[in-house]
């Protein structure tokens, strides 16, 4: 192309015709400018590609983020009501239990009321930005920013996360004073199991009186207050965040249904599973959205259900019930035999049905 221009501009010089060179010069510029012109215009689009693509995927991890954190708190909102239920126990009817579950229940008010404290900035800054004649995408960054800085200020705020409180209320360090023994919690048990003494002779006749005589100590009741109170707040402002966490969900799905995070994989894993195994699960097979299935031979052992060895999403059992689903629950106590083994998210319900051989 550039030696034909070259060839014309040469014919035209030789022919001595002045104005037909600066008309052609005037056309050979016009062509250039067209030609970067549709440069930029093809850089423009391939930009904006990138930056759907990018936006695509981010809302996507986004969404399941949300997802997660949604989860998650009705998870802590199941967890903090056993645990308020059983404050109630230790202040006004301790005289009805067992002495030798009381030590195992003051150390579950240690344990944590929320399971996710991430910082979750980076994931949600991209989208809290206003964009100009964009009216969903700014429906999206309004909604986005509700739930960006309550959730922050919820999970930064070491008053609510129970873990790692702020305010150096340590149950367990009453129970060291009364020297009385700290069991070691295990990852995700049923706190009703916990709560059970080992043996009937795990604590002697002098700690369980011990155990009495701390239920009577002014400085512990006054602790047991505060924890009470705290667990009462998170009750009570959780509500709020669920709400909002909802509706952002809801407008995701409305609003751009390609971010929806599908569950189309579900497996079991654990010590009741043939190989007895936390890391390598067994897939389940999808019967219906977000509900699977499968039919194994158990083990003596336990059992939980994950998408993905990550550990994105898992569930396991209920503290409130154990014939219920938790997100992020209980590892589930099975027996050896052939089950047909549900599970359905929509409703968080399982059944395991014992089959003949």
């Amino acid at each position: 192309m550039l030696t034909f221009l070259r060839k014309i501009r040469k014919s035209l010089i030789d022919s001595g015709s002045t104005r037909k060179y600066i008309l052609y010069a005037i056309g050979e510029i016009l062509l250039v400018v067209i030609g970067i012109l549709i440069a930029l215009q093809i850089n423009n689009w391939n930009e904006e590609r990138k930056a759907k693509a990018n936006f695509d995927f981010g809302l996507k991890e986004l969404y399941t983020q949300l997802k997660v954190n949604f989860f998650d708190l009705q998870a802590s909102r199941e967890r903090v009501n056993f645990q308020l239920n059983y404050i109630d126990s230790i202040q006004n009817f301790s005289h009805l239990l067992n002495p030798e579950i009381i030590p195992g229940i003051i150390q579950l008010q240690d344990y944590a009321g929320l399971t996710s404290d991430i910082d979750q900035r980076d994931l949600f800054e991209p989208f809290l930005k206003l964009v100009v004649d964009d009216k969903v995408q700014n429906k999206l960054a309004k909604s986005l920013r509700k739930t960006y800085f309550l959730t922050d200020h919820f999970n930064s705020n070491q008053s609510y996360n129970f873990y790692k409180t702020e305010i150096t209320i340590q149950l367990m360090d009453h129970l060291r004073a009364y020297n009385i023994p700290i069991r070691f919690m295990r990852t995700a048990p049923f706190y009703k199991d916990f709560i059970k003494a080992p043996s009937s002779e795990f604590y002697t006749i002098a700690q369980l009186n011990s155990t009495k005589r701390l239920l009577e100590d002014p400085g512990f009741q006054a602790d047991l207050k505060s924890i009470q109170h705290i667990k009462q707040q998170f009750i009570q402002k959780l509500s709020e965040i669920e709400n909002i966490g909802k509706s952002t969900l809801t407008f995701l799905d409305k609003n751009y249904p390609n971010s929806i995070d599908h569950i189309d994989k579900m497996e079991i894993i654990g010590s009741g599973i043939p190989s007895s195994n936390w890391a390598i699960g067994i897939p389940m097979k999808k019967i219906s959205e977000g509900a699977f299935e499968i039919v194994l031979e158990l083990i003596n052992g336990e059992i939980k259900f994950r998408t993905d060895q990550n550990y994105t999403y898992d569930w396991g059992g209920s503290q409130m019930d154990v014939n219920e689903l938790a997100f992020k629950g209980a590892n589930i106590p099975v027996n050896q035999g052939l089950y047909k083994i549900k599970i359905d998210i929509n409703d968080m319900s399982y059944s395991l049905t014992k089959m003949e051989i």
